[in-house]
């Protein structure tokens, strides 16, 4: 297991002012997980992910709101838990202070490109 590096950029500023931010992790092998994303201060992102799941890939969003002590399975707008099993994207509308992506399972051909939008 290896915690992979984050790239932060500003991809947008509406007639509000409000950012937009794109959060882009290396890419994850089986029981990979990312460097945590502050996604608090944000009202609502999107969890996209795409690469080669390999046989029973799953890549999970988490977050947590106690500087990484505990980390527990972000749910979508549908209430249901983000773990993805094949490219896609998911909206989250409740964010924690930390959320960082995990692959709780795959083979040795996994290899998977998380990205969180974040909307302000």
């Amino acid at each position: 297991m290896a915690t992979k590096t984050k790239t932060e950029n500003i991809i947008d500023t509406d007639s509000l002012r409000a950012a937009h931010l794109a959060v882009t992790w290396a890419s994850h092998l089986n029981t990979d997980d990312g460097t945590p994303f502050k996604a608090g201060g944000f009202r609502y992102g999107i969890f996209s992910v795409t690469g080669t799941f390999g046989a029973g890939g799953t890549i999970l969003l988490e977050g947590s709101n106690n500087g990484g002590t505990t980390w527990t399975t972000v749910l979508d707008k549908a209430g249901a838990a983000v773990s993805i099993t094949a490219a896609g994207q998911r909206i989250i509308e409740t964010l924690y202070e930390d959320v960082r992506p995990r692959v709780s399972a795959g083979d040795g051909t996994t290899a998977l490109v998380p990205i969180f939008t974040a909307y302000s």
